[in-house]
């Protein structure tokens, strides 16, 4: 995924953004930095997929040591980012707990609208992959 043109539409519609290289690094940064407000999560990463990242991001809650900073990270809207459109890849991603799914590449108005959809406009968006 071409992160440089992700990141410059998130900014055309004035969000911040967090950008990580794979999901190790991304549950690196929800665990110890500011919380967006939804994870853009791409589902072929190297090192740890999108798919492995979700569910480690969705157990952060049952850790035995978690915290209120990581009961929330678990709890944030994840939106998978993959190039695949079978029915069968949609229902990985549910499977893995991610909420909602865009098509790569990723066009503008439907960034926009999904992002809508989330009540999520001039706010803080975490860009995983």
């Amino acid at each position: 995924m071409n992160r440089t043109i992700l990141t410059a539409q998130l900014h055309e519609l004035g969000c911040t953004c967090t950008a990580a290289e794979d999901g190790v690094e991304a549950l690196n940064t929800l665990q110890h930095n500011a919380l967006p407000d939804v994870i853009l999560m791409d589902c072929h990463m190297p090192n740890m997929d999108g798919w492995e990242a979700t569910r480690r991001i969705r157990r952060l809650a049952q850790d035995a040591h978690a915290t209120t900073h990581t009961r929330l990270a678990s709890q944030l809207p994840v939106v998978a980012l993959t190039a695949a459109t079978l029915p069968e890849e949609r229902e990985r991603c549910r499977a893995a707990g991610m909420n909602f799914f865009l098509s790569k590449p990723v066009k503008l108005p439907e960034l926009r609208n999904r992002l809508a959809h989330l009540r999520v406009e001039d706010q803080d968006v975490s860009f995983r992959g």
